[in-house]
């Protein structure tokens, strides 16, 4: 079985460079490592120019910036594996994650794996925020059922893997999404019957810290996406109503609305020290409906 860890990027030559040093140190290193520079306005190119005879067997494919579905879609076919292992730009890999994707697949062949992701850890970081988002995202993987359904459902492509065959049945990622692009892959795999397992086991760490601004953010993208995903696939609320339960209207949204109506002045208060005098759990939800007024709640159609 011959391997090929699929790396799509855009301007992030630093953090790029910490998940290929990450790769060079996996405890299995008989794979070849593609590339694909996303339309990067950055050092990228250059970069990777410079340290590719250090790094052993890159492949680099440039192409205009596309989104990371069809950046995903050429990695897929400039690769040569008959295991494609999918990795974001800013994923440091557990030295072991490489080898146990290949074992998993070597004793459960047919079978879609994601596996586990964390936070990048910041030894002596007394960022609250922070904090709190460690414990919101630590609690997620506690609860992840290892086989995935439409009723119990869970993706991610930042620490993927399939077999190239079942890749290419899947037609690839939709290269007319530019967000949720890999929720929509993990539905259409499940509808083809295709099984997805998460492995806990298979750890990546994050590099994504960021304040409470861009997380925010972030949060308006993910949900904005998800009504862009629904205009063209309607029935996936009725396939994962779990899933788009933020969509319906809550008891208090009025209020919350009202209270948070000043996102600028509470990032202020979030980031003073009396803030940080209240109790933990008062922090912590205070952090969740801030987030849930300022995303969800804008762009709930």
């Amino acid at each position: 079985m011959k391997l090929s860890v699929i790396i799509p990027t855009f301007n992030r030559a630093d953090k790029l460079i910490r998940t290929l040093d990450a790769l060079q140190h996996q405890t299995f290193n008989d794979f070849e490592m593609v590339v694909v520079v996303d339309g990067s306005t950055d050092n990228t190119l250059s970069l990777l120019d410079k340290v590719r005879p250090d790094f052993g067997s890159i492949t680099v494919v440039p192409l205009p910036n596309s989104g990371r579905a069809i950046a995903r879609n050429r990695g897929a076919a400039a690769a040569s594996g008959d295991l494609l292992i999918f990795i974001d730009d800013d994923i440091c890999l557990q030295t072991d994650a490489v080898e146990r994707h290949r074992n998993l697949h070597l004793d459960q062949p047919g079978k879609i794996i994601f596996g586990h992701l964390e936070l990048t850890s910041t030894p002596g970081s007394k960022d609250d925020f922070l904090t709190y988002r460690r414990t919101v995202e630590a609690s997620w993987g506690k609860h992840q059922q290892s086989e995935i359904s439409l009723q119990q459902f869970a993706f991610t492509s930042a620490n993927l893997s399939m077999s190239k065959s079942i890749f290419n049945a899947l037609q690839g990622f939709d290269p007319t999404l530019r967000d949720s692009e890999d929720f929509d892959f993990g539905i259409r795999a499940l509808l083809l019957g295709i099984p997805i397992h998460y492995e806990k086991a298979i750890k990546g760490y994050h590099d994504d810290i960021v304040d409470l601004p861009h997380y925010v953010a972030r949060h308006r993208e993910y949900y904005s996406s998800k009504v862009t995903l629904l205009q063209k696939h309607p029935n996936y609320r009725t396939l994962l109503p779990e899933q788009f339960q933020w969509m319906r209207h809550r008891t208090g949204d009025g209020w919350k609305k009202l209270l948070f109506g000043e996102p600028d002045k509470w990032v202020t208060i979030f980031s003073s020290k009396l803030f940080l005098l209240f109790p933990t759990s008062l922090r912590a939800r205070l952090y969740s409906t801030f987030v849930y007024t300022q995303s969800v709640l804008r762009h709930r159609p």
